[in-house]
């Protein structure tokens, strides 16, 4: 009877920690630039990609398009600290997350400026939407919302 006890409190507790850890954003995701709004000349190509890493995410995402390729990728977690972003120009991004399937934050960088964004998975966890607002100099506010499908 107390391996029975023992063998079902470990099922349990295993469920729990799983079901805790689980980011629905982790995966491959390709942009759909039908679905987006964003200013200047569709990409051929991009793919992002979110992977655990330590107690954060791992960001990689490769742009292709116009006989160019840019890359970058980050390290982070969902604590508000910034970390460094690994690019052309360098800079940093923060999170913060309000759910599992909300975060928000800011981004820097010298090409494009401050930034700030709200990362969303949809519900049924197929859909990645971005959306960014940048305000410039004058006070004028530009805003794209990248789609994202999930790969599988």
């Amino acid at each position: 009877m107390r391996t029975f006890r023992i063998a079902l409190l470990t099922v349990l507790l295993s469920g729990l920690f799983l079901g805790a850890d689980t980011d629905p954003v982790i995966g491959r995701w390709k942009l759909n630039w039908e679905k987006s709004q964003s200013e200047g000349a569709a990409p051929k190509s991009v793919v992002r990609t979110y992977a655990k890493f330590r107690d954060g995410f791992r960001v990689s995402e490769v742009w292709r398009g116009a006989g160019r390729t840019t890359k970058f990728v980050y390290a982070a977690k969902y604590d508000g600290h910034e970390y460094p972003i690994s690019q052309e120009g360098g800079g940093t991004i923060t999170f913060t997350r309000n759910d599992a399937n909300l975060a928000e934050g800011v981004a820097k960088t010298k090409e494009n400026g401050t930034y700030t964004f709200k990362r969303t998975v949809s519900q049924d966890g197929k859909t990645l939407t971005i959306e960014t607002m940048q305000t410039d100099s004058s006070g004028t506010g530009r805003r794209n919302v990248l789609v994202y499908d999930k790969m599988k």
